[in-house]
């Protein structure tokens, strides 16, 4: 398009112009836009710990649960402060929607070429570029070049190791809550409370990234799905994925779209009938059913201890604990 592109970290205070634009589209193109790319809190403090953690920390034993603390209480400010520099964008992009918009990061990080797609094609959308080129440059995110491979252009050696351009979004959230869980509990209020913050954002997005964030490991993609299944790479190493339907012929989704390896030399294999799968189903709900309360051999929980509770009774023993009453059977509870 002829458009030139710079990138920052800085708040809109610190940006070199101010908005609306003066220029508006006329001989010389569309009028300039501002794309600010943001993420699930979890993922870009991932991010900045992959780039920068060691470092910051000045130790190489400094983990991801300490780090998390440093950005929990704004101690890490390598890019400014990124919990208020992201408020201020977000106004900027709630005052000014055809100048700012804001973006998912962490969708461009997924392993669905699908989803890179969509949200890339939003960003063509606002740019006034066509949403062909954002498919193109999709595709060519899950493909590493040959240079990569010779030489050191400080990429993160995951764009080399597993053949993709972009860091992914899902293992980055993985491991961030392992960290969090071991953290001390000081740890888990300051991090609550620093994205707490993003909920009352005048801009949509920002607010549902920090209500997507505060839901925890339930937010988490299955870790089948954190990994890349498919690409030259993998492919070769013999770590991928094929695709089951498209060794008969009739997957619906083409080569690249596909979240599963398409590349030659599978062996096809003979799947299960619907009976059977349907049988191995049920045989797995039986094993996972919660079993059936039955009465303690001296009628109270308190005689068996918590040991015995939580085997027996594993919901109300929860219930218990939140409502601070100990469950009996045939007795008076305390």
């Amino acid at each position: 398009t002829g458009r030139r592109c710079f990138k920052t970290h800085v708040a809109p205070s610190a940006f070199p112009c101010r908005f609306p634009f003066e220029h508006t589209e006329g001989p010389d193109g569309p009028a300039p836009k501002v794309v600010v790319l943001v993420a699930d809190p979890r993922h870009a403090v991932s991010l900045a710990y992959n780039f920068h953690g060691p470092a910051f920390c000045k130790s190489i034993d400094c983990s991801l649960s300490d780090f998390i603390r440093f950005c929990a209480s704004g101690k890490f400010r390598v890019w400014g402060d990124f919990w208020n520099n992201s408020l201020a964008w977000s106004e900027q992009a709630a005052r000014h929607p055809g100048s700012v918009q804001m973006f998912d990061a962490g969708k461009l990080g997924s392993l669905d070429l699908r989803t890179v797609t969509s949200e890339l094609e939003r960003i063509a959308e606002f740019l006034e570029i066509p949403k062909g080129r954002a498919a193109d440059l999709a595709a060519s995110a899950f493909r590493s070049p040959d240079y990569l491979v010779k030489s050191d252009f400080g990429i993160s050696r995951g764009a080399v190791d597993d053949g993709l351009l972009l860091e992914q979004s899902g293992k980055n959230l993985h491991s961030f809550e392992a960290a969090l869980n071991s953290a001390a509990y000081e740890v888990h209020e300051l991090w609550r409370n620093a994205v707490k913050g993003w909920l009352a954002a005048p801009n949509s997005q920002l607010a549902e990234l920090a209500r997507i964030s505060m839901k925890g490991v339930s937010s988490t993609p299955p870790l089948n799905l954190t990994v890349p299944m498919k690409g030259e790479a993998v492919h070769a190493s013999g770590m991928c994925r094929p695709c089951v339907f498209a060794l008969r012929g009739i997957c619906n989704n083409a080569d690249e779209m596909c979240l599963y390896c398409h590349a030659s030399g599978h062996t096809q294999t003979k799947r299960a009938s619907l009976k059977s799968r349907q049988r191995k189903t049920r045989r797995t709900n039986q094993r996972i059913r919660t079993p059936s309360p039955s009465p303690s051999p001296r009628g109270h929980f308190g005689e068996l201890g918590y040991a015995g509770a939580f085997c027996f009774q594993p919901m109300y023993f929860q219930a218990a604990l939140e409502s601070q009453v100990m469950i009996t059977y045939g007795g008076a509870s305390s």
